[in-house]
Parts: structure tokens; C-alpha cells; sequence
């Protein structure tokens, strides 16, 4: 993931060698992964586990960006709690078939 491009100093930062060796890591830190990783996976698989992979990721990005509103009405809870749904059938679906 330290190829990806750097998008401004205030949005996605350089990464280190090894992402997955970090202690200690900040919150903006792991929105950094979750907005870049999808590109990263990107062609890693075969196309069946490609589609799982990037189905999840896209549902875990989405839900975290509902969960970062700061005020919610009616309309975006039934958002959120649909996008839950997915985000669940989407983990559920890449525990079954690739796991």
C-alpha cells in the first residue's frame, strides 16, 4: 500500500513499509486503509473471490462513512440500518465462500 498516492496533507498520508506491523495506530490512520485499500486488492484474487473481497470492502466503507454522521434523522437511520444489513450479508458471504 506505499505506492498509493498521497491525496493532499490533510487527507490520505504516506504510508509505512509495513502496515501490518504498526502499534498504537490512530483513528485517521485506519480511514486511511479502509479509503485506500480497495485499489490495493484490486486483481489479487481470482474474480470470484475478487468480487467478494471488493463487495465487502465496499460495504465496510460505506457503513463506516453512515456511522461518521454526526447528526442523523429518520431517513438516515433506515440507511444505516439497511447498510448494517448488507455490511452483515457481506461478511457472511466472504466467510462462506472465501475463508
Amino acid at each position: 500500500m506505499r505506492r498509493m498516492p498521497t491525496f493532499g496533507r490533510d487527507r490520505i498520508r504516506r504510508f509505512w513499509h509495513d502496515v501490518s506491523s504498526r502499534k498504537r495506530l490512530a483513528a485517521r490512520d485506519y480511514e486511511a486503509f479502509l479509503i485506500t485499500i480497495m485499489p490495493a486488492f484490486e486483481g489479487l484474487l481470482d474474480l470470484r473471490d475478487d468480487l467478494t473481497v471488493a463487495d465487502l470492502l465496499f460495504e465496510l466503507a460505506n457503513w463506516h462513512a453512515l456511522a461518521k454522521l454526526r447528526l442523523h434523522t429518520s431517513v438516515t437511520l433506515d440507511i444505516f440500518r439497511a447498510a448494517t444489513k448488507h455490511m452483515y450479508e457481506a461478511i457472511h458471504k466472504f466467510a462462506d465462500d472465501t475463508c
